[in-house]
This record gives structure tokens, sequence and C-alpha cells, in this order.
């Protein structure tokens, strides 16, 4: 950039986005609906935007998961047990 400037990144805004500009760690600001700024002074950068998944989607995935894993073995077993019956 030849003088300060903002560095828009079109994604949806979460809280979990982090931007690192030049190995250092930048606040977003959210400009629109789908768009996050990062302001950079003058000369190069290089511009890194993460985004991580907090904890307790990680927990809701993960029971999610075994939810869906006991009910599939549930349905199988019941099924095994009706074969014998009939």
């Amino acid at each position: 950039a030849n003088s300060d400037a903002w560095i828009l990144w079109k994604a949806n805004y979460f809280p979990f986005w982090t931007a690192l500009v030049d190995g250092i760690s930048h606040p977003i600001v959210h400009v629109a609906p789908n768009f996050m700024a990062v302001k950079v002074d003058s000369g190069q950068h290089i511009i890194h935007f993460q985004y991580t998944n907090p904890v307790s989607q990680k927990i809701g995935m993960i029971f999610a998961l075994l939810l869906f894993c006991t009910l599939i073995f549930w349905n199988t077993q019941r099924f095994r047990i009706d074969d014998k019956m009939a």
C-alpha cells in the first residue's frame, strides 16, 4: 500500500476470526454482512486471516457423533432381536 489502507476479506464475520499482519495480531473490523477489514500502514505486508472453532463447538460435535453412533448401534441390535423372534 502506498499509504495507510484497509484490507478487506470477503467472508462471514464471526468472533472466532483472528488476523495477523506481519505476524502481529490486529483487530478485525466488521464492515458489512460479508466483509471484514484490517487496517495496515503503508508498505508491504503479509496478512493472515484464521478461523478457529471454539471448544464448545468441538465438544458438541463429539457429543453428536457419539449419539449418532449409539443410535445406529441400538437400531442394528433391535433388528437382530426382531429377526430372532420371527
